[in-house]
């Protein structure tokens, strides 16, 4: 099954895209009218609910899916996990051709950022952080955290308890996003 996801803020821009996904044999456009770095794209998630393992999932970029590459990064590991493929028609992205790379490659930058992760984790557990201040939340960090609130894998109180902040500083966050 074939099913397309468009974002953009102006309505020509969705018809542009929903048009070329169309011609792309996608039985199904889902569209969302919202800026890049929005959180809440809830015509993404309908389109990721009405595949089932083996679907594709097309977009005409990839910056459809993010807004950077830890984003990017994040969306196309959470369709891996679903066992779904990813084709973005301008830039001949199409993970079910065995020579695509990019799931490899995102699969190495996701493990090169736990392991960064983990590192500052780990010295920053060496060194106490001053009484009276709370730790703010990384971009890295947020990214993976954001990620996974989003994909139903951690509640905020969840999050905040492994951010090692308050749960209303997840909030504020994901407030400031949406």
């Amino acid at each position: 099954m074939l099913i397309g996801y468009a974002r953009a803020i102006l309505p020509q821009s969705l018809d542009e895209q929903a048009r070329a996904l169309a011609e792309h044999g996608c039985t199904q456009v889902f569209t969302d009218r919202r800026a890049g770095s929005s959180v809440v794209r809830p015509a993404l998630e309908q389109a990721l609910t009405a595949l089932s393992p083996g679907g594709v999932l097309i977009v005409t970029r990839l910056e459809v899916l993010a807004h950077d590459h830890r984003d990017l990064m994040q969306a196309v590991m959470s369709l891996r996990r679903r066992k779904l493929d990813l084709v973005a028609i301008e830039q001949g992205v199409d993970t079910r051709e065995a020579d695509d790379a990019l799931f490899p490659a995102l699969a190495l930058l996701a493990r090169f950022q736990l392991d960064v992760r983990q590192a500052r984790k780990t010295e920053q557990a060496a060194e106490p952080a001053p009484k009276g201040r709370r730790r703010a939340i990384s971009d890295d960090d947020w990214s993976d955290i954001r990620h996974r609130i989003e994909d139903g894998e951690l509640t905020v109180e969840e999050a905040a308890e492994e951010l090692e902040v308050d749960p209303a500083t997840v909030q504020r966050r994901l407030k400031q996003e949406a």
